[in-house]
């Protein structure tokens, strides 16, 4: 059988993707990159993550496609209350498997320092309470990332955490490592120069806390193209392969249990049972007009063993609606 990987992480709602989005998903697919993280930055840029990857399912009948709910530290100068609830209410669907992308990007200071830690804190609070796993951005902000996630493990159980898109320092590996959290990779590990460090951090970090991603259509390596796209995340653990001196084949299988685990993902669409939850989910969100008609669902939360996720889904006898449903967070604007 084919290797096949998990790419944690790609911006399928950015401009370049717009008008052939399907085909940048069917050239992953084919590649052997069979399940894809698209990542929310913003309360807009979740919601239209969402509507894709719906889309995707109500087309093809295959759950290729999940994704994180969040605003990324750029972004996090437009955080209100209002975000917070939205944030729950999209958290709701059975497609949405963590929190993020959130944390602290003090390299270009997008929003000031102050309303990104108040953003990374609220979010990781949320999923602390929701025991959902992060999807996290740190660049430059290494200190002050680490002193939010202490003080929010004070007073809360940290749920697992993986550093997306790791370009930090061997210490800063290390540390994260120590800490129990997950390191995401891209293609810059495949550039001979920028990726240089990198490969020498790789040997030594875990196998079994290493995920492969491409961030498309950032972090391009292909000499053809300047961007990614999620296909090249095989290339990734090629890359991953070779720099540990560990088998292709080991490398995917074991990166890509580690994304499921940690994603739940086998957990969440394990069963047929829970593919009609999504598409009732859907029919619901494009039927705003019978929304007040049906009782609110509650949830029935289904943990892994060994606390490596947790996640909300829909139990088989609920019916979606009330005032706060998914449905209205889309017809939101931001």
């Amino acid at each position: 059988m084919p290797p096949t990987v998990v790419d944690i992480g790609i911006n399928l709602t950015h401009k370049s993707f717009r008008k052939h989005w399907r085909n940048v998903i069917q050239r992953a697919i084919n590649a052997g990159v069979d399940k894809i993280l698209l990542t929310g930055t913003s309360i807009r840029g979740s919601k239209e993550s969402l509507t894709l990857a719906q889309q995707w399912l109500d087309e093809s009948g295959v759950p290729n496609l999940f994704v994180t709910i969040g605003v990324h530290p750029h972004d996090a100068k437009t955080w209100t209350d209002q975000s917070l609830q939205d944030m729950k209410q999209m958290l709701e669907h059975p497609l949405a498997v963590a929190v993020g992308e959130c944390g602290l990007d003090f390299n270009r200071n997008f929003s000031s320092r102050e309303e990104q830690i108040h953003a990374f804190r609220q979010q990781m609070v949320l999923a602390c309470q929701l025991q959902m796993p992060v999807f996290v951005h740190e660049r430059e902000a290494h200190q002050e990332f680490v002193q939010v996630l202490d003080e929010v493990a004070g007073e809360y159980t940290l749920p697992p955490i993986v550093v997306h898109c790791f370009t930090g320092t061997r210490e800063e590996a290390m540390t994260y490592v120590q800490r129990g959290y997950f390191l995401g990779f891209t293609g810059t590990i495949c550039k001979r120069d920028r990726g240089a460090p990198l490969r020498e951090i790789l040997p030594r970090v875990p196998l079994d806390k290493i995920m492969v991603e491409t961030d498309a259509p950032f972090m391009g390596f292909k000499k053809e193209r300047r961007s990614s796209e999620p296909m090249d995340c095989i290339d990734v653990a090629a890359k991953v392969a070779e720099t540990i001196n560990v088998p292709f084949q080991t490398v995917c299988d074991v990166t890509t249990d580690n994304a499921l685990k940690f994603f739940g993902l086998e957990t969440i669409f394990g069963s047929d049972k829970k593919l009609s939850q999504s598409r009732e989910f859907s029919k619901v969100q494009n039927s705003p007009s019978h929304l007040s008609s049906k009782p609110r669902p509650e949830k029935d939360v289904i943990r892994n063993s060994g606390s490596t996720s947790a996640h909300a889904v829909v139990g088989e006898s609920e019916k979606w609606g009330g005032g706060s449903s998914f449905a209205d967070v889309l017809k939101r604007g931001t």
